[in-house]
């Protein structure tokens, strides 16, 4: 399926990418049939990652982290041999983390509600329902639709294998299914606008499965509540014709409902995705249809009568029991000044969005290809700028598509339909064709249908909070063999961000386990803020000394990277240098080693003494800071008097001590949150024109 590839970590994009896109000129109408196109790439977003084997000095963790340790000088010799120049009794070790600009995001749950559309294109077209309107094909002897889709028939008949297609191509979540279906408006255009409210409401919006279900449990709940119930135990909607709307439905109304949790049982630890499948426009000032070159029965009322040719811009009210939906919901953008009051906003600001994992619903939308989608299709009866191909054909056709793909790209989900049409946003259809069959038998196969499901996307899996600190230290040093913690530490600890370096930035804590000792560290002196975003760095710097043998080369630190075991080290008691945190998304527990870094201690003076070590191998990504803005403070550090590392305490290492020399710099710190790609832009300027996609 084709979808929205963009990253979404960042606030401004949605508002940046709908301020660049120009609506297009007049739509190329195609003169012979439509085709399936040739593959087309598509921009995919590629987060950086290092080398699959870290290098000396590097290391990555699953979610992007860069890790890097170096030591200088190279050799240094024991404190207590007299015959070694005392510059060289100790060495610095420098840490060093470095977080990507955005990591994938797995959700642990997700709740999928099916909005599915019963109009007669769709699907459940009632041939013996005898008011067949002016459709070529459905006056005929065959009195079948012209280009039915099967998409109503091939969802009951495959709705296990579709929710079995979702949850295995997102093996990581819990995914559940539930389904709501709608069609009716009740307007000048449909002839149920005389039924009773009641009547009415339950073909507006109906909910079939309100309480989500596994994968396994879908295709039973479906078939015993939406095929037995509305659709009589078979394939048509009893009595549906010409007579009732086809090429606009009440999808603001469905949408509102489940975004509202109206008979929905959403839960707040999953994230919530709505997927609508159709083939009409909303009621929307951008998207009304022209009656007058319809199929409809009522043509000609709306070529000739006071009503017009267009389908009404205004959602009405709907009573949905406990609450009523406002009048006039927009699909994009409010129409009433309510900055809520559309279905796009909705995503973000009703309760059940907000509540979601990822803080808003996604709404992936699949356009059926039938006659509603298809301007070539003989179902468009004849008249002066109309019939397949017609002018105004063709703009009911790019309404009801273009329709689709703004609510996709508006809420961050995933667009599929006909593969004649691509979005304004760079979406392609991949759907072909599939008739629907005699409507008591039909076709329950369609591949590209299959294949559209499969593909749905759970919104924006990007986020730039890489790291989220739990109740232990984030950072540890574990010194290995008889390298230790120099009594004169003279740390330095730098928590870089991109706007500048943070002001609550830590120095180390001393801990003196029975069988280890450390220094640990964390992000913030708030736990709250204990939160590496996208492009943090930290850095930490202080001295180590050796107290004894092997007077050869050694590890620095204690690591399990593959290069440490082949250099003599590893864990000691079963702890190692590591960066400790919690994923974004599942809160999985991560412990990432530092790489090795070696360090030749020596009994007695050597000829030669190496100003350094292997340094670090560089970050995987730039470094955020901007080059006027040093990493380290520009004045050498103070010494501090000899003092036993055993003797130090938490608290005075936290204090004065281990910040002698050191001056943070103060500076505004980040807010803490989820960049999110649908964020609206604070200025006052209009909403912009309306994308309009094309046919290809």
């Amino acid at each position: 399926m084709s979808r929205w590839r963009r990253p979404l970590g960042r606030p401004v994009l949605a508002a940046l990418l709908f301020s660049v896109l120009a609506v297009l000129g007049a739509v190329a109408v195609l003169t012979s049939a439509p085709r399936a196109l040739a593959p087309v790439a598509t921009a995919q977003l590629v987060v950086p990652t290092a080398a699959t084997t870290p290098s000396v000095g590097s290391g990555q963790g699953p979610t992007g982290l860069s890790l890097g340790i170096s030591v200088t000088p190279g050799v240094i010799c024991v404190t207590n041999n007299i015959a070694c120049p005392g510059d060289q009794r100790s060495a610095r070790v420098t840490m060093s983390v470095a977080a990507p600009p955005t990591v994938t995001i797995t959700y642990p749950a997700v709740q999928v509600i099916f909005l599915l559309e019963t109009t007669a294109y769709d699907g459940t077209y009632d041939s013996q329902g005898g008011v067949p309107g002016r459709e070529y094909c459905a006056d005929s002897s065959l009195r079948q639709p012209c280009e039915e889709s099967n998409g109503v028939p091939f969802f009951v008949a495959n709705a296990g294998h579709i929710a079995a297609s979702i949850a295995s191509s997102n093996p990581r979540s819990s995914v559940t299914f539930g389904l709501v279906d709608f069609f009716s408006t009740g307007d000048a255009y449909d002839k149920d606008q005389s039924i009773t409210a009641e009547g009415l409401e339950s073909v507006a919006y109906h909910v079939d499965v309100g309480t989500p279900v596994p994968a396994s449990e879908f295709e039973s709940a479906v078939t015993g509540t939406f095929q037995a119930n509305v659709l009589d135990g078979g394939w048509i909607y009893p009595t549906l014709n010409f007579g009732n709307n086809i090429l606009h439905s009440d999808s603001i109304t469905a949408l509102y409902g489940v975004l509202m949790g109206q008979g929905i049982t959403w839960l707040p630890n999953a994230h919530h995705v709505l997927v609508l499948i159709g083939s009409t426009a909303p009621r929307d000032p951008s998207y009304i249809q022209n009656y007058c070159v319809s199929p409809s029965a009522a043509w000609r009322y709306a070529c000739y009568g006071a009503q017009g040719p267009y389908s009404s811009g205004c959602e009405p009210s709907y009573n949905f029991g406990d609450i009523a939906s406002p009048s006039c919901v927009g699909w994009i953008y409010s129409q009433n000044g309510d900055p809520n009051g559309s279905i796009a906003a909705l995503s973000r600001s009703a309760p059940d969005c907000a509540d979601s994992l990822g803080g808003k619903c996604t709404i992936d939308t699949i356009s059926l290809w039938t006659t509603p989608t298809d301007p070539l299709s003989m179902g468009w009866p004849g008249a002066v700028d109309a019939g397949p191909g017609g002018q105004l054909v063709v703009t009911n056709v790019v309404k009801v598509l273009s329709a689709a793909c703004d609510l996709a790209l508006a809420t961050g989900g995933s667009w599929d339909g006909p593969s004649y049409f691509s979005c304004a946003g760079g979406a392609i259809g991949d759907l072909q064709f599939v008739a629907h069959g005699p409507d008591t038998a039909p076709d329950t196969a369609n591949p590209s249908l299959a294949a559209a499901f499969h593909g749905i996307s759970f919104g924006p899996l990007q986020s730039d909070v890489i790291a989220v600190g739990g109740n232990d230290s984030m950072f540890r040093f574990v010194p290995f063999a008889n390298v230790r913690p120099d009594p004169n530490l003279q740390p330095q600890t730098i928590c870089a961000t991109p706007n500048g370096p943070r002001a609550d930035c830590p120095g180390p804590f001393y801990q003196n386990g029975s069988t280890y000792e450390s220094l640990n560290w964390n992000w913030s002196e708030t736990p709250a803020q204990n939160v590496l975003l996208g492009g943090d760095t930290w850095t930490a710097s202080f001295n180590v000394i050796a107290v004894g043998p092997p007077y050869k080369s050694v590890p620095v630190d204690a690591c399990t990277v593959t290069l440490c075991a082949a250099a003599g080290g590893g864990p000691v008691a079963g702890m190692y240098t590591s960066a400790r945190y919690l994923t974004p998304s599942n809160l999985d527990p991560v412990v990432q080693s530092f790489p090795l870094a070696l360090l030749r201690i020596v009994y007695g003076p050597e000829a030669s003494v190496p100003s350094t070590t292997t340094p670090a191998a560089p970050a995987s990504f730039p470094s955020p800071v901007p080059p006027t803005l040093p990493l380290a403070p520009s004045l050498p550090p103070t010494p501090v008097a000899p003092t036993s590392i055993a003797a130090l305490s938490v608290q005075a290492l936290g204090a004065g001590f281990l910040g002698a020399g050191f001056t943070r710099v103060a500076m505004k710190n980040r807010p803490i949150s989820v960049g999110q790609a649908n964020v609206v832009g604070r200025g006052k300027r209009g909403p912009p024109p309306r994308p309009v996609g094309r046919f290809v």
